[in-house]
């Protein structure tokens, strides 16, 4: 069967919740900066390299509006999340593993979710435009 939600949605949209999925799911890959001492691969204790986090600050934005998703539409944002934590599976996997719906509704309530979230996203971002004018007037 054909994945009808991916289908409809654009690709900054999707490479956005994959960076989201990857960082859920690979804490251990995260570009977190760390100098926690740990024993290195011949043995020899080292610090962690430390180095910019290019995706902390989108996930984390992500993460939030997840949170702020399921205060409101609790079962969109169960679907949203488990879509993309298992890219990849068929709507009728993700329908048999939310028990007692169908694939049809698992799409429909995933692609309401993915419009919701994309309303929550541009708020994000026109706030942090706001904020951004603000603090950046020039003479």
């Amino acid at each position: 069967m054909r994945d009808r939600v991916i289908d409809r949605l654009p690709a900054w949209f999707i490479d956005r919740m994959r960076e989201w999925a990857r960082e859920k799911l690979l804490p251990a890959g995260s570009t977190v900066p760390s100098s926690f001492p740990y024993e290195g691969l011949l043995g020899t204790s080292r610090g962690v390299a430390t180095h910019i986090p290019r995706l902390l600050h989108r996930v984390h934005d992500t993460d939030a509006a997840l949170h702020e998703l399921a205060d409101t539409h609790a079962r969109e944002a169960q679907c949203v999340r488990q879509y993309w934590l298992y890219e990849g599976r068929s709507l009728r996997e993700h329908a048999r593993r939310r028990e007692g719906i169908s694939d049809m509704t698992f799409a429909t309530w995933a692609m309401n979710g993915h419009k919701l979230l994309m309303g929550i996203f541009a708020r994000q971002r026109d706030t942090w435009q706001r904020r951004y004018e603000r603090s950046h007037i020039w003479p």
